[in-house]
């Protein structure tokens, strides 16, 4: 085989590799970002709703609109510095109560903490008491329906759903 030969099959061989890879990363990024996408039903029933006792949080800033749904706000269990928990944004819809997860990332928040400090006489440094939550509307299947924001908190056993006053409307 000679030299020209292999500069023909090392072309052909890009020409179909690269276009192939393309088509693969393209396929895996859109797979990757529907779940974010997808607002996925979340089983509420074992949450205790409306009970804050022992409980200090504030929604900051919530905006909804036919293309995006964001929250901003910090949540904290009085007196629990560093606890395994799972703090997650859901919208509970007015039909029927179903409750959708929002993409819901937690935030250290060093000025939420020294604000807990002064509120509650402690010491205790407050660990990712701050939290942020987004939804692409559009891309929500299945549609999403009029309801009201909670954040859904559990920590060993004590699952308490805590309103935030935010309300999302029918998209447009």
């Amino acid at each position: 085989m000679n030299q020209a030969d292999r500069a023909k099959r090392a072309r052909l061989l890009v020409d179909i590799l690269l276009p192939t890879c393309a088509l693969v990363l393209g396929a895996f990024y859109a797979l990757m970002f529907q779940r974010d996408n997808a607002a996925p039903t979340v089983d509420i029933s074992g949450f205790q709703a409306g009970d804050a006792k022992g409980f200090r949080y504030r929604m900051e800033e919530c905006w909804s609109n036919g293309k995006k749904l964001a929250a901003i706000g910090w949540v904290a269990r009085e007196g629990r510095d560093r606890s395994r928990r799972s703090v997650r944004v859901v919208l509970v819809e007015d039909e029927g109560g179903q409750a959708r997860a929002l993409k819901t990332t937690l935030l250290d928040r060093e000025d939420i903490s020294e604000h807990l400090n002064r509120q509650l006489g402690d010491k205790l440094r407050y660990y990712g008491v701050g939290f942020t939550a987004s939804l692409d509307v559009a891309a929500a299947d299945p549609a999403i329906r009029p309801g009201a924001l909670h954040i859904a908190y559990d920590e060993a056993g004590t699952r308490v759903l805590l309103p935030i006053p935010c309300r999302v409307g029918a998209p447009q």
